[in-house]
């Protein structure tokens, strides 16, 4: 099995944001994007003359972003970029990649069959529901505004249990501000949404 590092780096932004490798000689330029439509995952976009190009595809709690900078302002550089360890995880899964050990900052690793199994439920939700996640990601073009999406994607990955076992029961944190807080910021989403 391929490493994970022969198509991702870990960014240096915030933990569990990862850069994607592109290698046009091997892949073409929307290889992830296509990869993830075949799934059933679909990406919203954003992009007008002169300005910076987006996409965003909602992968589990995280996010597939994508920038094509125009200019030369403050800027990250133009990229892919993967946010959530689960949504990481999962492009593993689907590349055939051997994953790394659980990295600083991840929680506990889901088994290939829970994420198989999370990604189905996702995927089963409505269109324009996961367009409407996905949108949370467009206009990301510095790092500050990555580690908050890397939040969403924490708390994100946190509701991913709710269709597996009573949130109450698993997680105590979403009792806390910080959970309560976590939650407001995911907004059109009930506990039973896959997010």
């Amino acid at each position: 099995m391929t490493s994970w590092t022969t198509r991702f780096t870990s960014s240096r932004i915030a933990p569990g944001v990862f850069n994607f490798k592109w290698n046009l000689d091997e892949v073409p330029w929307n290889f992830l994007e296509q990869l993830l439509a075949d799934v059933g995952l679909p990406t919203a976009t954003s992009q007008s003359m002169f300005s910076n190009g987006y996409r965003s595809t909602p992968i589990l709690g995280g996010f597939r972003i994508e920038l094509g900078r125009y200019g030369f302002g403050p800027s990250m550089p133009t990229g892919e970029r993967i946010v959530g360890f689960d949504a990481f995880r999962l492009l593993c899964v689907l590349l055939d990649l051997e994953g790394p050990r659980r990295l600083k900052g991840e929680p506990p690793l889901r088994t290939e069959a829970e994420l198989r199994d999370m990604l189905r439920l996702q995927v089963a939700k409505p269109e324009d529901e996961l367009l409407e996640r996905a949108k949370l990601g467009l206009g990301i073009y510095r790092a500050e505004q990555v580690r908050e999406l890397a939040q969403v994607a924490e708390a994100g990955a946190k509701k991913v249990l709710f269709d597996y076992f009573d949130p109450d029961a698993v997680d105590p944190w979403w009792s806390t501000p910080e959970g309560k807080k976590a939650w407001a910021s995911l907004p059109k989403m009930t506990p039973r949404t896959v997010a």
